[in-house]
């Protein structure tokens, strides 16, 4: 897309263009899941799951992020 508009490879940025690929390989990987899932549970209980397993996941990262920061009360 970059090189087509003509603003050339050196305004790519290397992290943003590996987050892209990482985005749509995740995206085939839950669309495969998905489509396996939902014939067993309903989308309620999925969406139930991811919004779980998100705000976990969302946590720890802020937790050590704090952690490493030394700003752990800040947190809580």
């Amino acid at each position: 897309m970059m090189m087509m508009s003509g603003s050339g490879a050196e305004t790519a940025n290397l992290v943003g263009s590996a987050f892209i690929i990482i985005s749509a390989i995740t995206n085939a990987l839950y669309n495969v899941l998905a489509r396996k899932l939902t014939q067993r549970y309903s989308l309620l209980t999925i969406t139930y799951i991811m919004t779980l397993f998100g705000f976990i996941a969302f946590n720890v990262i802020a937790i050590g992020n704090h952690v490493i920061e030394g700003t752990t009360g800040e947190f809580f």
